[in-house]
C-alpha cells in the first residue's frame, strides 16, 4: 500500500482519491497559466483528457496523474491510453513533471 503524502492529509483524515485528482488538475492548470498558456479544463470526469492548452494557437491535450516515488523512480497508475493525450503531467511530492517537456 502506498503511503499518503502529507499534502493529502488533514486534521480530519485523508483527502479522497477523486479530490486529490481534482486538486492536482487545478495545480497543473495554475502552473500552466503561470507559464503563459491558455488553459481549458474538462467539465465532465469522463472526458478523454483533463486539460487542453494552446501554444501558438496549437492545441495540446494534457492528462494529469498523481505519481509516487520509490527508489528514485516516479510511478503512475498503469493502463494509460497514450492516444488520448499529448502531454502527461505527473504531480508528486509537490512537484509537477511534464512528459514530454512543454511546448514553447
Amino acid at each position: 500500500m502506498k503511503k499518503i503524502p502529507k499534502e493529502y492529509q488533514y486534521e480530519g483524515g485523508i483527502i479522497g482519491r477523486n479530490t486529490r485528482g481534482t486538486i492536482n488538475e487545478l495545480l497543473v492548470a495554475s502552473d500552466l497559466l503561470k507559464k503563459g498558456f491558455e488553459v481549458f479544463r474538462a467539465e465532465c470526469p469522463t472526458c478523454s483528457c483533463d486539460l487542453v492548452i494552446l501554444s501558438n494557437l496549437k492545441p495540446y491535450r494534457v492528462e494529469v496523474k498523481t505519481g509516487w516515488k520509490t527508489q528514485g523512480e516516479i510511478h503512475v497508475s498503469k493502463g494509460l491510453d497514450f492516444t488520448k493525450f499529448d502531454i502527461l503531467a505527473i504531480v508528486f511530492d509537490g512537484v509537477i513533471r511534464y512528459e514530454p517537456k512543454l511546448p514553447f
